[in-house]
């Protein structure tokens, strides 16, 4: 039987991948590179032989992890290991990908430290930038051990030290000093920065100022911060300068689009450095007389669920991007009714991203929750589909902001953009955050967007200045100092009067534009960039002195901010908020946060509908009790509409709020971080998954029964990275806890914990141990009256029996699928269905396992569990090819491909394709069964999965003998390697073709050796397969002479088109795949 991924709730996105710990390597090894163990920067420094020594300016980490005591103590030395392990590949990718130097580490208590630098031996640009987000990437992320960093810049003195046999790189300096004594100031999973480090940086930093403090060999106070999150700077677009240079680029990305709009769809991603042109190349391609709809990812519409998808959906029904909900229900409801009739059922799933609550109906009423977030990408795509029929153009501007949840539906839309006429222009910078298209997309053309020539800057900076008398000097100066960057140049332009002192940068000309404002215009400004990219003035109004509104607005800052609709403003360039913002001191952006988030309190909007806004606001403004609030709220909404990637975000503000609140108590505290680590197993953030969960446990400290089930949910997510033997260590700590603890509350969860058992030794081949484990549970889930733990431990236990030598006393699988029937769980009764056809099918009543199979396979279709509906739909087929009804096999066997490949299940497709090959043959149509013959067996063999390959092969040899092929048949057969699985099959057929070439003896012989050994086959099928054989051969004598049961009568009570069967030499005797109960 093949099993079904072994987790009671599946994850709807992929699990992340499990580190395995490397290999030792042994120094003695001859020839071994011991250069290898060094930073690559520090080992390419080396190699140049001596280089002067000298002060130069550079970036420091250290990053300190601790708790190796605890997990030693407590899991054992191996557990250490692969937490090291996972935290040491951490550190080395968040490095690589930064280009930070991987220093030294050093031991210390109960842990360690790593040093990291940037900008020595050799900096790459942006030091501090890239060493701030490197070692933020390792404290958010990880793993089992705590990890806090401190970071710091400034100069330090550099050099080789030592002889030259033996040198070593050193720094030294105050810097690194001061960076190892920001270690103190942060707590676990924390980066804490100097305030000079992030002042010195080009990117949007959300930090949280500390009180100055003293250390020790400094004289003044030092001012840092914990870092929140570093994002790079984003851009919008330059509308009003004339499109000039990109001659090539544009060629290139009008004929992508255009090669859209004739039919076959295009991914354009256009990637390049904030204020590159990327917005402006993307607004030269909408051809007249074309849909076109944009959406730009704001500021703060990386947190919001669905943001772009939104706007999308709203231009779509014509509407305006950031309509009412009100006005977006009614027109979507129309809309749906006339071009989409077939998702009218669907309706009520469709509207919950966009805050419209509709009645369920019994479609989605039925569909499992687990399975709805996937449902939902798939009717977002299919309404888009019928409201934009027409070529159209969809521009994803700055799409590495683009919430997770879009995203996803963006890459469903990208990955079949060839059946539409859309061409998706996608905007963004390199950078690894959020929508960024796969490179194997088929359609997909790539543009990166570099430096401007200098000649088509000379004319763009021509073309802005015409109106200025401006030197030949002073341009080719201004050309030189933007390094071919078009915002630059268009800042500087602005400048031109005065080119003998121009800014060493575009946020240094925005500076000084906005210090040159008047006071009033300037805080209107500054809290215009606390709102965001995109704001709203009537909340504007309530948070600066005096009130404001549109028309103010607008006439005051028409340089940085344009009308959207309605009351609806945004920054001309996100530059331009970003300077704006970066503008105010710490103090004075807490202050205009507060008034953020009390302004959106007292205006007319739903508080639960704002709530990941007010989080963020009262988060920022260090108001940690209204943060911790509506950081919850925010996250259960996000949960509800199936985002969860956002909705994890929105508890690790709530549990980071949290540490600032003494008052709160451990349980509800425990509670936000068990929310969190459901949203990161959802989002198939595995090990992000089991830290919360650990944290939840660690707060749960009294409650025995909750840190038991703590456990449990830790044990299911090992269980599906595949960690069987620590799985078990944490279920056995589980029951540990609540041994001799009363109530059914304990016993439910005893029941759960201890099926789980029995699950996992199932998966280990221990029967015996498995049924006796289940058997524990079933009996605890009875004391506890609760009626899903019953179900829960009744299928467990059919199940452990059914791969066990020991009978099983009560009809488990019937009871259990009773059971979910009462409970309604639509979900656990296909489950049921699935293994009860099993051994219908095993018992020989085929017939009955084929209806009970189709049951299972429209179950799963409804609670939306693809990946099994699409198993159930194989077995059906595998049943009907073993009966001899190919014709009817192909329209399931098709169904069951189209799904495999959807979920990527690769040993189903395989599976598929080889029982479509062998249909194809049992037709007649040998082209097309070689065909997909060849394609299975070259995926089973990638798969590794010789089983099911010598099975193909025995296959392929009954259709060669049915095309008139006895010697290819038998030279193949010769060739395989015969197991007790495929031993009678393989002698039959032999003896079919022995028999073909006159061979009798042989054909006698090899139809005994299958009699002799005919292995376990479903219903007989295969012994009376074997009796026909030998019923060919001139002497019919054999072992089973006294058998007065006609073979031909068991093929008929098979239901097997018995002519057609026997025409194609005896096709049978496969396992099905099984659908197994996932405790």
């Amino acid at each position: 039987l093949r099993a079904s991924p072994p987790a009671s709730t599946a994850s709807t996105a992929s699990a992340a991948t499990a580190a395995t710990a490397a290999a030792p390597v042994t120094a003695a090894a001859a020839g071994t590179d011991l250069g290898i163990a060094l930073s690559p920067s520090i080992r390419a420094h080396l190699a140049q032989g001596v280089v002067e020594s000298g002060h130069r300016p550079i970036a420091v980490a250290f990053v300190q992890f601790s708790g190796t005591d605890v997990l030693h103590a407590t899991s054992g030395p191996r557990a250490v290991t692969e937490a090291l392990d996972v935290l040491v590949r951490t550190v080395q990718r968040a490095c690589s990908s930064a280009e930070v130097t991987f220093f030294e580490t050093d031991l210390a208590r109960d842990g360690g430290k790593f040093m990291l630098t940037a900008g020595a031996p050799r900096s790459a640009g942006r030091d501090i930038h890239r060493l701030l987000g490197a070692a933020l990437a390792i404290v958010t992320s990880a793993g089992v051990l705590p990890v806090r960093a401190g970071l710091a810049s400034g100069h330090v003195f550099a050099g080789d030290f030592g002889p030259s046999f033996r040198r070593t790189y050193s720094i030294k300096g105050d810097t690194v000093n001061l960076a190892a004594r920001l270690l103190g100031r942060a707590a676990p999973g924390e980066l804490v920065a100097t305030a000079q480090s992030l002042d010195r940086i080009d990117a949007r930093v959300e930090a949280e100022a500390l009180e100055p403090f003293r250390v020790k060999g400094k004289r003044h106070l030092v001012e840092a911060a914990r870092v929140l999150t570093v994002r790079e700077r984003t851009t919008s677009p330059t509308e009003d300068a004339a499109f000039i240079g990109r001659a090539e680029e544009l060629v290139t990305a009008r004929a992508a689009v255009g090669s859209a709009l004739a039919g076959s769809g295009t991914v354009l991603d256009i990637v390049g450095e904030a204020g590159i042109g990327k917005s402006r190349l993307a607004g030269e391609l909408g051809p007249e007389g074309v849909t076109v709809l944009s959406a730009t990812t704001g500021s703060y519409d990386t947190g919001t669920p669905y943001a772009t998808v939104r706007s999308l959906t709203c231009q779509s029904v014509g509407l305006e991007p950031w309509a009412d909900p009100d006005a977006l229900a009614a027109r979507l409801t129309a809309a749906v009714a006339r071009d989409a009739p077939a998702l009218v059922d669907w309706l009520p799933l469709l509207a919950r991203p966009f805050s419209i609550d509709l009645e369920e109906t019994p479609q989605v009423r039925d569909l499992d929750v687990k399975f709805r977030r996937g449902r939902l990408e798939e009717l977002a795509l299919e309404l888009l589909s019928a409201l934009l029929p027409s070529p159209t153009v969809i521009r994803l501007e700055d799409a590495h902001l683009m919430d997770e949840a879009s995203g996803a539906i963006v890459s469903r839309a990208a990955a079949t953009a060839a059946e539409r006429a859309w061409a998706l222009v996608v905007t963004r910078r390199d950078a690894p955050t959020g929508y960024r298209p796969a490179g194997d997309l088929t359609g997909l053309v790539r543009i990166d967007l570099g430096s401007l020539p200098a000649e088509d800057a000379g004319e763009l900076l021509e073309s802005l200045t015409q109106q200025s008398r401006v030197s030949i000097h002073s341009l080719s100066a201004m050309v030189r100092r933007a390094s071919g960057n078009p915002f630059f140049l268009m800042a500087l332009a602005r400048r031109a009067d005065d080119a003998a002192h121009l800014p060493d940068s575009v946020e240094s000309v925005l500076l000084g534009d906005m210090d040159g404002l008047g006071s009033r215009s300037r805080t209107l400004l500054r809290h215009a960039a606390v709102l965001g990219t995109r704001f709203d003035t009537t909340i504007l109004a309530e948070m600066v002195p005096g009130g404001t509104d549109p028309v103010e607005v607008e006439a005051e800052l028409s340089d940085y901010v344009r009308p959207v609709v309605g009351t609806l403003m945004e920054f001309r360039h996100t530059l331009m908020r970003d300077v704006a913002y970066e503008g105010l001191p710490y103090r004075l952006r807490r202050d205009a946060h507060e008034r953020a988030g009390r302004a959106l309190l007292e205006s007319t909007l739903e508080t639960d509908a704002v709530a990941d806004l007010l989080s963020m606001h009262f988060h920022a403004a260090a108001a940690y009790d209204q943060a911790w609030t509506y950081a919850l709220v925010a996250g259960g909404r996000a949960s509800e509409t199936y985002a969860y990637g956002e909705a994890a975000d929105c508890y690790e503000r709530a549990v980071e709020a949290a540490t600032h609140l003494p008052e709160l108590s451990p349980a509800s505290v425990s509670a936000a971080y068990a929310s969190l680590g459901e949203a990161r197993q959802m989002a198939g953030l595995s090990v992000g998954a089991i830290a919360a969960f650990r944290k939840a446990r660690g707060l749960a400290e009294g409650d025995a029964v909750r840190q038991a089930g703590l456990l449990h949910e830790e044990a299911r997510i090992v269980v599906r990275l595949g960690r069987f033997p620590q799985a078990l260590r944490l279920i056995t700590r589980g029951l540990g806890l609540i041994d001799g603890v009363p109530g059914p509350e304990a016993d439910r969860t005893r029941a759960r914990m201890a099926a789980q058992y029995g699950f996992v030794r199932h998966l280990q081949g221990r029967g015996r141990d498995a049924v006796l484990w289940c058997a524990r549970g079933a009996a605890w889930a009875e004391a506890s009256g609760d009626r899903a733990a019953l179900a829960y431990t009744y299928n467990a236990l059919h199940l452990s029996h059914g791969a066990s030598t020991v009978r099983e006393e009560r009809p488990y699988g019937r009871l259990a699928l009773a059971a979910y029937e009462e409970l309604d769980d639509l979900r656990g009764q296909a489950l049921c269905l699935g293994n009860l056809a099993i051994d219908d099918y095993n018992a020989g009543r085929w017939d009955t396992a084929l209806a009970m199979f189709a049951r299972a396979a429209d179950i799963f279709r409804r609670v939306g569990d693809v990946a099994n509906e699409g198993n159930e739909a194989y077995n059906q087929a595998d049943v009907l090819v073993a009966q001899g009804r190919f014709a009817d096999a192909l329209e399931p066997l098709r169904v069951a491909l189209r799904l495999a490949r959807g979920v990527d299940d690769e040993e189903l497709v395989a599976l598929s394709l080889r029982e479509g090959a062998r249909a194809h043959a049992g037709l007649g149509r040998a082209d097309r069964a070689e065909d997909l013959f060849t394609q299975a067996r070259a995926l089973l063999v990638a798969l590794r999965l010789p089983l099911e390959v010598a099975r193909l092969d025995a296959g392929r040899a009954e259709a060669m003998l049915a095309w008139g092929r006895a010697e290819d048949a038998l030279e193949l057969l010769d060739g395989m390697e015969v197991t007790d699985a495929v031993h009678a099959r393989v002698q039959r057929t032999r003896a079919c073709a022995l028999w073909r070439l006159g061979r009798m003896a042989e054909a006698r012989e090899a139809v005994l050796s299958g009699i002799s050994r005919p292995g376990t086959s479903p219903g007989g099928v295969e012994l009376a397969l074997l009796r026909v054989a030998l019923g060919l051969l001139p002497t019919a004598s054999g072992p089973d002479e006294t058998d007065a049961t006609d073979p031909r009568d068991v093929l008929a009570a098979l239901g097997a088109d018995t002519p057609a069967l026997l025409g194609s030499l005896g096709l049978g005797g496969r396992g099905l795949r099984s659908t197994l109960a996932r405790p």
